[in-house]
């Protein structure tokens, strides 16, 4: 099946590769708001939030699972 929409050129031919993360409980994660307003949080409470926002997604009008990538991204324990 997926071949098929592989030739037809409907799809891409993407190679997925997943990591493991250790996310940290340390609040060494700064999030700003638009305001301006700053405050500490941990890589795996932040996750959750955004595991959370993502299964109530349907109600939301944001990429939610794009956000989430993105905070994943610029993690400290990440490195980035």
């Amino acid at each position: 099946m997926f071949s098929n929409t592989l030739l037809a050129g409907l799809l891409n031919n993407y190679r997925l590769v997943m990591h493991r993360l250790t996310l940290s409980s340390v609040h060494n994660y700064v999030l700003t708001f638009k305001s301006g307003k700053q405050f500490t949080t941990g890589e795996g409470e932040n996750y959750q939030y955004w595991t959370t926002r993502l299964a109530n997604a349907a109600q939301d009008t944001l990429p939610v699972e794009m956000l989430r990538m993105q905070a994943l991204m610029h993690y400290p324990s990440k490195g980035c």
